[in-house]
């Protein structure tokens, strides 16, 4: 995969030219002569600058070497440089990426095809893990991954570990067709951000800069530059930030609104509210529910939830990625919620609370469900239905077009429960006359007494009513808010 130069010699490094311009200088520094007595213990060379970009004869590069980026513990830097003399192979003055592992002496290429050979075009701006495993840099190399989209810079991801080269600036498999810069990667080399420009050849964002986020595990995106007031803006200024654990992403850019462009340029902040991000910081003891507290998330867009008492609920939802409208400006609050759905909405809701769940294992033998097969939701029913959250009508048909009753609701939220936390949900009595002898009697009490579903009077549940998409994000923002408590 990479092109690696030995280096046994560090003489040539400590840059000798220092300790001419030192003699010259330092004797006529005010303190020198205490700071000398101090430091008389100390190594010659203890803190003269170290050599990184180191030639293959252990001489100076022969072209500018820019914008370095260095690991947590300080043994790597990644870097860029057109220089034709830092590891073998690479002599034509294009500008590549390579790693320097200061313990080992070593330069290595990083900017290189599964065959080792170097980007055809100019690769630049790395970014690197804190253990050094992988690697993010902007190329418009044509050669590197035949997906990638030629003569476009791309964002790619090197995993030092396995060799493999990854295209992270796509959408659904497919390049992006866009032009993307300046990678950022968290340091725990979970999310990588970067600078995009007229993604999707929007007429809209033409010439403007969007700064994305993207978890390299799920391959899920996050669009983050909004502004505090829900507008998408362009970032005409770059320099994309990512915190070690990615759940803010910093830059700088002009607000952009319906009157016109708003300057000078500002920094912004964005925060993951998602709880994948809240879930890192429950771990160290600062997070307490509620899981979207009253004002902390941005209305969502849609004409036909004015006025719904379930509102909050739904801007809780769809600001946590967990329910999202059936078009851009409509949620359908009144419609049911059908099977194959209901499944989506808690695979989402798991995997924002870092819960795995066992996958592909086909319920009722290798044939599975027969009735889902191709459909949207297959992947989620199949996900739910092999750690025992869904079951089908019977051992071969999951019936994915079927609306979801309050009963049915309730045993999916008690299971889910129970998967997350590890534990059986109590079955107080909630006093409704309406639920006695009924198949999902023991989870509309369990959910009941979890505070997490609510009768629609005091002595009735009814339990045969189909849920709305309305009643059901109130169902699911209070699972969350008690598994938060757990």
């Amino acid at each position: 995969m990479s092109a690696v130069a030995g280096n046994p010699s560090r003489s040539i490094r400590r840059m000798v030219a220092l300790l001419a311009l030192a003699a010259l200088l330092l004797p006529v520094l005010p303190g020198w002569s205490a700071q000398a007595d101090a430091q008389a213990d100390e190594p010659a060379d203890a803190h003269l600058a170290e050599l990184i970009s180191v030639a293959l004869d252990d001489g100076l590069a022969d072209a500018n070497a820019e914008r370095p980026a260095v690991s947590g513990d300080g043994s790597l830097v990644v870097f860029d440089s057109a220089a034709t003399n830092l590891v073998a192979g690479v002599d034509d003055g294009t500008r590549q990426v390579y790693l320097r592992d200061r313990d080992a002496g070593t330069t290595e290429l990083i900017s290189a095809n599964a065959d080792g050979d170097p980007g055809d075009r100019q690769s630049r701006r790395a970014d690197l893990s804190d253990d050094g495993r992988y690697v993010v840099f902007e190329s418009a190399a044509r050669n590197l991954l035949d997906e990638a989209d030629p003569g476009h810079p791309d964002i790619f991801l090197l995993d030092r570990d396995t060799g493999q080269l990854s295209l992270v600036s796509e959408y659904a498999g497919q390049p992006s067709r866009a032009q993307s810069y300046e990678p950022a990667i968290s340091a725990d080399g979970r999310y990588v951000t970067w600078i995009e420009f007229d993604r999707w050849g929007n007429p809209e964002w033409h010439n403007a800069g969007h700064i994305w986020r993207r978890e390299l595990a799920t391959g899920a995106m996050r669009l983050v530059s909004y502004t505090p007031q829900r507008q998408v803006f362009p970032t005409n200024k770059w320099d994309p930030q990512i915190s070690g654990d990615g759940r803010v992403v910093t830059f700088n850019g002009v607000l952009h609104t319906e009157e016109g462009i708003h300057g000078p340029y500002n920094l912004y902040a964005w925060r993951d509210l998602t709880l994948a991000g809240q879930a890192r910081t429950r771990r160290s003891g600062s997070l307490t529910p509620p899981a979207c507290p009253e004002g902390s998330v941005p209305a969502a867009p849609f004409d036909d939830v004015e006025g719904n008492t379930h509102r909050a609920a739904i801007d809780c939802l769809v600001e946590l990625g967990v329910a999202r409208g059936v078009s851009d400006t409509a949620y359908a609050p009144a419609r049911s919620v059908r099977r194959d759905q209901m499944a989506s909405f808690l695979v989402r809701l798991v995997d924002l609370l870092d819960v795995e769940l066992p996958e592909d294992q086909r319920p009722g033998g290798e044939a599975g469900f027969v009735d889902i097969a191709g459909t949207t939701h297959e992947a989620a029913i199949l996900r739910l239905a092999a750690a025992g959250i869904v079951r089908g009508v019977d051992d071969e048909h999951y019936a994915p077009a079927r609306t979801v009753t309050r009963g049915q609701m309730a045993t999916f939220l008690v299971r889910t429960y129970e998967a997350v936390t590890g534990t059986s949900a109590p079955t107080p009595d909630a006093g409704f006359a309406d639920i006695a002898g009924t198949a999902h009697e023991a989870s509309i009490l369990a959910v009941a007494g979890l505070g997490v579903a609510r009768g629609v009077t005091d002595t009735t549940y009814a339990p045969a009513a189909d849920v709305r998409r309305d009643q059901m994000a109130s169902f699911l923002v209070r699972l969350l808010d008690r598994l938060l408590l757990e």
